[in-house]
């Protein structure tokens, strides 16, 4: 980002693809050529043999940026770096791809852009995220993961001051959720555990880790224990 010359900035992995027509589909897109804060295309999710897993155009027309970024947050808008075009001036103004942890660094400039400058959305599939049978992520500390999710929501209290209230009711659970499903492969039950609960701690007990819980092995066989316990039907 700091060497780049063009008007517009994609932030290309190597093993992510674009359509041949991406460029030119988003940049027509724009009115009169007025530069945006980022243009969004319709993505495809591939496995590492190419084949199609997902779908997703991008029907976001109309949408405000408040109703932009809780669309993302219901799972109804797909945001991924090789669908999106940023605008490289304004990227650099809003610090480009940063957060406190650096576990969402991509979501805080997007976020940004769309609440501070217009954006223009291409509806239809134009680029394609490889998806692995391995999570990078899941190297990483719970912890940091749990730390950044609640920075992107402190920017988008800040983004939004008068929308708080259902930022942090929808938010907060979204990344609830998301972090119970980081600490899930945990395969420690102990450290599981402890994940789960400093996560229930994190976001302010909205969203019980129970049902992961019971989704593994040892935590049937101890729901089951005191579903018999109680005479509960298991």
């Amino acid at each position: 980002l700091k060497e780049a010359k063009g008007e517009y900035f994609l932030l290309f992995h190597d093993d992510d693809m674009i359509d041949i027509d991406f460029v030119e589909s988003c940049i027509s897109s724009l009115k009169n050529n007025e530069p945006v804060g980022a243009i969004f295309t319709g993505i495809r999710i591939i496995d590492g043999d190419d084949n199609i897993l997902q779908e997703n155009k991008f029907l976001t027309a109309g949408f405000s940026p408040l109703d932009f970024v809780l669309g993302w947050i219901d799972s109804k808008i797909p945001l991924y770096l090789p669908s999106t075009l940023y605008n490289t001036k304004l990227l650099r103004e809003v610090g480009g791809f940063a957060s406190r942890k650096n576990m969402y660094p991509d979501l805080v400039p997007t976020f940004k852009l769309i609440a501070k400058y217009n954006r223009s959305d291409v509806a239809d599939v134009k680029a394609s995220f490889r998806k692995h049978t391995s999570n990078l992520g899941l190297s990483c500390a719970i912890k940091d993961w749990v730390d950044d999710a609640l920075y992107v929501l402190d920017v988008l209290y800040e983004l939004f001051p008068n929308d708080v209230d259902v930022l942090k009711q929808k938010g907060r659970k979204y990344f609830c959720e998301t972090m119970y499903r980081q600490a899930a492969v945990e395969p420690n039950t102990r450290k599981r555990w402890l994940n789960y609960l400093m996560i229930y701690h994190s976001f302010d007990y909205c969203l019980s880790p129970i049902k992961h819980f019971y989704g593994n092995e040892f935590g049937r066989r101890l729901f089951s224990k005191l579903a018999r316990s109680t005479g509960l039907k298991t």
